[in-house]
């Protein structure tokens, strides 16, 4: 759990977290929160340094980026080449100094 709205909950980097609206956490928290509308407040429940304790976490928007990939007016075939091979994670073969 990270965030300005981890640390305003009282949420610290080493908490356990117990559970989650009274369920047992999921493995990954983003699939925890997947299904809840940003303002929603979620309780849970910690081990903070050996003591339980219960506290509230307001679920703020999330951000997501987006890129897109656009083709330019005029590219050469090698061009579309390199990002070809670039977007697959293909090898490129060593370019000779000019």
């Amino acid at each position: 759990m990270y965030g300005d709205e981890a640390r305003e909950a009282g949420l610290s980097e080493g908490d356990e977290i117990v559970s989650i609206d009274g369920r047992t956490p999921l493995r990954g928290l983003d699939q925890q929160f997947d299904n809840s509308k940003p303002g929603s407040t979620v309780r849970i429940d910690i081990m903070h340094r050996g003591t339980r304790k219960e506290t509230s976490l307001l679920l703020s928007q999330r951000e997501i980026e987006a890129y897109v990939f656009r083709d330019l007016p005029g590219a050469t075939a090698a061009q579309f080449a390199r990002r070809n091979a670039w977007l697959h994670s293909e090898d490129q073969p060593a370019r000779s100094a000019p």
